[in-house]
């Protein structure tokens, strides 16, 4: 959700692809890949998965179809070979915070391209934060902090449906709130029919849809 926000900020003509839990797993696979690039696609960006991706790095390259991982899972000792690999777990990274979620490091990446931080997806991130169950120190404390203080007066339809479905008081949610009510729900989608429903919710601007989804 967050890179799809980024994407619509930077004009890129663009799609997402979410794999389905059951049928494809959670990462990259070769079906997609092939599907993406019989679709015309010359850039795929992965937001947390990738880092393990070695053959599919390879169909995508054969296909002609640049790769961009950004990842937060311990790097395996052979790299996917991709046009870049984003995770500050990768061996000789100098950033200095490596418990980023994967969230956390879409959103670096957002901040990076924009050239300032991005705070109209801290919500987002505060929410995959806590979500991915990450140590809540450094960055990620930050993060979290001032991502709760935005939930609380959030502009965001999918996140207002998503409290209000829950039984949250706007003002007075917490980061427990989010790790017992609305991560569960976000996550449910993906494990009862398809991850894409919770996308929607959370990227839309119509109030409506947001009620619907969020139910």
């Amino acid at each position: 959700s967050l890179m799809i926000g980024l994407m619509k900020t930077l004009g890129a003509d663009f799609d997402y692809y979410i794999p389905h839990r059951q049928s494809e797993g959670y990462g990259l696979n070769a079906a997609a890949i092939e599907q993406t690039a019989a679709s015309g696609v010359s850039l795929i960006v992965t937001v947390d998965t990738g880092i393990s991706a070695v053959e599919e790095a390879r169909l995508a390259r054969e296909l002609g179809i640049d790769l961009i991982v950004t990842d937060h899972h311990k790097p395996p000792e052979i790299l996917p070979d991709a046009y870049a690999l984003i995770n500050p777990k990768k061996p000789g990274c100098p950033y200095p915070f490596k418990a980023l979620a994967g969230v956390g490091v879409a959103f670096k990446l957002a901040h990076a391209l924009l050239g300032r931080v991005p705070h109209e997806w801290l919500e987002l991130a505060a929410i995959g934060t806590i979500a991915d169950l990450m140590p809540l120190i450094g960055e990620n404390r930050i993060i979290v902090k001032l991502g709760m203080e935005r939930i609380r007066s959030t502009e965001n339809a999918g996140i207002r449906a998503l409290l209000d479905v829950s039984g949250v008081e706007r003002s007075a949610a917490s980061s427990g709130h989010i790790a017992f009510s609305i991560a569960p729900r976000i996550n449910a989608s993906g494990r009862l029919e398809r991850a894409d429903t919770a996308v929607i919710c959370l990227t839309t601007e119509n109030e409506q849809e947001a009620e619907h989804l969020a139910f």
